[in-house]
């Protein structure tokens, strides 16, 4: 049983949230068809109107199998659940037109529901929908006022409240035109500005939840990448020591010299690959956001990369002569990592751009290369601590989740673009005074 019950409700905690309305409307609905027949035909057999009650069950009915297709059809999320809900309000407000038309027309005291179906489109549509049906309400009230079939109960009641007369209907007639128009602009200005200020609030938190999930998530990561260098410094030092060792027996060994040179380059590899990570582990280090001229973290880059395997072309669009407050040895690393990955990237031919520019308050790295490029399978998966689809001995994919948890901690973001076969671009964007 729990085993599927539970895909169920993750099923349903999924649902879009104009789906999720849509199944509302369809109770509300209910209970508004089911409230009208109360009106309609209570005050016809309580007050002994006269009313068409033949025609109000047909339009009733006509409400309640529409209703019930609308259910049918939402078995299964609509591919236009807005369109759908737009559609079943107007036809609403036609449906309580003619329940009106048989009752009095405006001198029907509940001519005034008009506005609650504006309110209801207001929350559950967005604004365009919700003015829509905001006019056909006003049309359809307003032509009420002279194709309706009287009650006499209620005109003699309108003609003494209007003191007889043209000049009084007259009065009645703008006075209640006016008031509905105000009313229900107010209703639909204000619940669709409320309603799209709470749908942007939820984005928002909904967000915010999401980045600090994934910061959660990274600094876990970040704690266990650190606990592994440290706990990998001893025996790898253990093991040069001992490389050094054999280098100085098997000296010159035919058989053996070679392979103890290459093992001794391999654990030099590894120390180094080591001190990266040490390095851009800046948060767990304990680094202090400082002050620096970007200039001279630029030249560092040009100077190490001035030798690479791919031509690395360096672009600079202004803004470059500023002192920024940021984490200098973390974002050194950050772009140390993505333009290396560039790099190999284009082994066997390309070029690797980066340019530096600043927006506002904001700086932004682009690293983009012709390389070979990734797949969309290969895409979703970068960031992922240890994941690489590098050869072999190329790297230990862990630059680019180390420049996503150095983006999270200086309050910037960085984005990823590849096709395959024509290359990549990475977008590293950093205030430039650390957000803390």
């Amino acid at each position: 049983m729990n085993s599927i019950s539970r895909p169920l409700q993750i099923e349903r905690d999924v649902l879009p949230q104009d789906v999720i309305r849509l199944r509302w409307l369809i109770r509300i609905r209910w209970a508004a068809l089911a409230c009208l027949a109360v009106i309609f035909l209570g005050a016809d057999y309580l007050l002994d109107l006269g009313l068409y009650t033949g025609i109000i069950v047909e339009i009733l009915g006509l409400g309640c199998l529409s209703n019930a297709f609308l259910m049918w059809v939402n078995r299964r999320p609509p591919e236009c659940p807005d369109l759908l809900a737009g559609l079943t309000l107007v036809f609403d407000v036609l449906l309580l037109t003619g329940l009106l038309f048989v009752s009095g027309g405006y001198t029907n005291p509940f001519s005034m529901v008009f506005l609650a179906y504006v309110a209801l489109a207001a929350v559950v549509l967005d604004a365009r929908w919700t003015w829509g049906v905001f006019c056909v309400s006003l049309v359809c009230f307003f032509l009420l006022f002279f194709l309706h079939i009287p009650l006499p109960q209620m005109a003699a009641s309108s003609h003494h409240a209007h003191h007889g007369g043209a000049a009084g209907f007259s009065l009645h007639l703008h006075g209640m035109l006016v008031a509905f128009v105000c009313i229900g602009s107010i209703v639909a200005a204000f619940v669709t500005r409320m309603n799209r200020e709470i749908s942007e609030q939820a984005r928002e938190i909904s967000e915010l939840r999401r980045l600090e999930e994934e910061r959660k998530r990274l600094v876990a990561l970040a704690t266990l990448t650190a606990g592994v260098t440290h706990e990998l410094a001893t025996p790898l030092a253990t093991l040069s020591l001992i490389g050094d060792d054999l280098a100085s027996e098997l000296k010159g060994d035919p058989h053996w010299g070679e392979d103890v040179l290459v093992l001794q380059n391999e654990l030099d590899r590894c120390a180094a690959i080591l001190q990266r990570m040490r390095a851009s582990n800046s948060e767990l280090q304990g680094e202090l956001p400082r002050s620096f001229p970007l200039r001279e973290l630029l030249e560092e880059l040009k100077s190490e990369f001035a030798s690479a395997e791919a031509p690395v072309v360096f672009e600079e669009d202004g803004g470059t002569d500023i002192r920024i407050l940021s984490l200098r040895h973390a974002l050194m690393g950050s772009l140390q990592a993505l333009i290396r990955n560039a790099v190999q990237a284009c082994s066997n031919g390309g070029t690797v751009t980066c340019r530096t520019e600043l927006r506002s308050d904001d700086l932004v790295f682009t690293v983009q290369d012709t390389g070979v490029g990734m797949s969309e399978e290969v895409r979703a998966r970068v960031g992922e601590p240890f994941f690489t689809s590098k050869s072999p001995g190329q790297g230990m994919g862990l630059g680019f989740y180390l420049t996503k948890l150095f983006a999270l901690q200086v309050g910037g973001a960085v984005r990823l673009s590849s096709v395959l076969g024509e290359g990549s671009k990475v977008v590293l964007s950093i205030p430039k005074v650390m957000r803390v």
